[in-house]
């Protein structure tokens, strides 16, 4: 049986998956339509949405307060 799933952004908090319709478990990678945020959707029994860092924000992150100004 198809039930209808919907999730939002954690970042922007607006909805990403509105009626959408999976047969099966299922993840995949998007980017958020309202605010662009890489994003990992996993659709199983409930929906899990994580943020998806990019390479460069986590070298900001590793750098933190270490990051000294030029």
């Amino acid at each position: 049986m198809f039930e209808e799933k919907m999730t939002n952004c954690p970042q922007c908090r607006k909805p990403i998956l509105k009626k959408g319709v999976f047969s099966s478990p299922v993840q995949f990678d998007m980017r958020c339509p309202w605010c662009q945020t890489n994003l990992k959707v996993t659709i199983e029994a409930k929906i899990v949405t994580q943020i998806i860092s990019t390479p460069a924000e986590e070298k900001i992150a590793q750098l933190g307060n270490n990051f000294t100004n030029i």
